[in-house]
């Protein structure tokens, strides 16, 4: 829903209209039904196996997730086509929105179950990465379908600069 920081008050009032509509406003969040992610939640509330939940820090942190998310795949024996779009930062926004949003929810589904938290208060970003997919022609026709680039994403190294020379304190700051 908000691919850049700067809009995420966009998301804010989405939500606030909702609530006055009596409307329900969610992501689906498909990875709680995926049966690994299930028997973790099942295992972490069983305190003789799982034990309890340790107070972490940003050097050693208590919980960690990390996934591995394939842009070349079969889907129901065939390859899966992404849209060129799926790769430009501008229109699909970074991991942060798509594979480490599904992680983040995991992490307070299976530790903080039936807990609300408030985005102002109960989360702080210590610190964070990123880095760039970089495709060559080859990689790019595979995964597209496409055999050149389209105009938008001709100047993906300067963007790919950008971002990098960009502070993550900067994107996250209130």
């Amino acid at each position: 829903m908000v691919t850049k920081a700067a809009d995420f008050p966009l998301l804010v009032e989405s939500f606030e209209v909702a609530k006055r509509n009596n409307v329900l406003l969610y992501d689906i969040m498909t990875e709680r039904f995926e049966i690994t992610s299930g028997l973790q939640k099942a295992f972490a509330l069983i305190p003789d196996l799982f034990g309890s939940l340790q107070q972490g820090s940003a050097d050693d942190p208590a919980i960690t997730k990390e996934s591995v998310h394939h842009y070349s795949k079969l889907v129901s024996g065939n390859p899966i086509k992404r849209p060129a779009w799926f790769f430009d930062v501008t229109q699909q926004g970074e991991g942060i929105v798509d594979v480490t949003t599904h992680l983040v929810d995991l992490v307070f589904w299976e530790c903080y179950p039936e807990q609300t938290l408030d985005y102002k208060t109960d989360i702080q970003v210590e610190r964070a990465r990123r880095w760039s997919t970089e495709l060559n022609p080859a990689q790019f026709l595979k995964v597209t379908q496409m055999a050149n680039y389209p105009d938008y994403l001709q100047n993906i190294s300067k963007m790919i600069a950008f971002w990098r020379s960009m502070p993550m304190e900067k994107l996250f700051s209130k």
